[in-house]
């Protein structure tokens, strides 16, 4: 089936009438996630962006709503020579990073997004400093350019660390007394207990 969406599409879906609601939904929810459309998601943003054609807004809404996979929007907002290298970085951060969440996967499009947008800054400073002449108007644009780039600089590394942060969540322990010694695989032992048992 391409395209859409008919009452055949949900042949599939058994709903027992004794399920809670949230159950119902959850069963939709999965149907949906298996209803082939006959393009798969990078074609129709290739499609989408490429020619402008957009059926009504078919193809875009549905882009739109498997964001974590084709990126659509983070796509949009990049320069055309970047597109590639962006769909590529996202993929192997997420799998460096081992995202699962949509909240990781959304982290790891900010920094994707921050760090193309650095660079296009510096391309866009080594363009001006290669003109030959500094006017007023290019000082004035390469500081807007050079503070968008530490912006984004700012924006890319906060996204890693609340990744990080996210991925290696730490446990605070506080510990009361005289003399404590902590290392590598010790135990904790309480000592009220053994004191009780006396």
């Amino acid at each position: 089936m391409k395209g859409k969406i008919t009452k055949k599409t949900f042949s599939n879906i058994e709903l027992n009438d004794n399920d809670t609601i949230g159950k119902k939904i959850d069963v939709i929810k999965k149907s949906l996630h298996s209803i082939s459309f006959g393009y798969d998601a990078e074609y129709i943003v290739r499609h989408v962006i490429k020619s402008g054609e957009d059926n009504g807004g078919a193809y875009t809404d549905l882009a739109r709503i498997y964001e974590h996979i084709t990126n659509a929007g983070l796509i949009e907002t990049i320069d055309e020579r970047y597109r590639g290298m962006v769909r590529e970085l996202y993929r192997k951060l997420l799998k460096e990073n081992n995202c699962k969440t949509e909240l990781e996967k959304a982290l790891v499009e900010i920094t994707v997004n921050s760090y193309v947008r650095i660079l296009d800054g510096s391309r866009r400073i080594n363009n001006e400093f290669n003109a030959g002449t500094i006017s007023l108007n290019r000082t004035a644009y390469i500081a807007q350019i050079s503070k968008l780039k530490d912006r984004s600089h700012r924006q890319m590394i906060q996204s890693i660390q609340t990744l990080n942060s996210l991925k290696n969540v730490t446990t605070k322990i506080t510990i009361n007394a005289d003399t404590a010694f902590i290392a590598n695989n010790q135990q904790l032992n309480n000592t009220n207990e053994i004191n009780d048992a006396k």
